[in-house]
């Protein structure tokens, strides 16, 4: 067999959320008239709530499930090459 792609999924739950990841790699796009091609690292992230909630829960939950999403993200990739991109956490 030749693959010319991969596709991978997973779902994983990280403090009560809920996550989907899709890696995807040799994907191709197009930005501002220039051809790209790379991998694609996509997450879900989402919490379900069973009772009524107030809106400043809803914003803590918010934040909490977007903390969750770059923990895994930033989770995927290597520590030299994450050094090279500066973030701030």
């Amino acid at each position: 067999l030749e693959s010319k792609s991969a596709i991978i999924g997973i779902e994983v739950e990280k403090n009560d959320f809920t996550n989907q990841i899709q890696i995807t790699n040799k994907a191709k796009g197009n930005i501002g008239g220039r051809e790209l091609s790379g991998s694609i690292i996509d997450i879900d992230t989402y919490i379900e709530i069973i009772n009524e909630i107030s809106f400043k829960e809803i914003i803590q939950l918010i934040k909490d499930g977007h903390q969750v999403e770059k923990e895994l993200f930033f989770g995927t990739l290597e520590t030299d090459f994450i050094s090279t991109l500066n973030p701030k956490y």
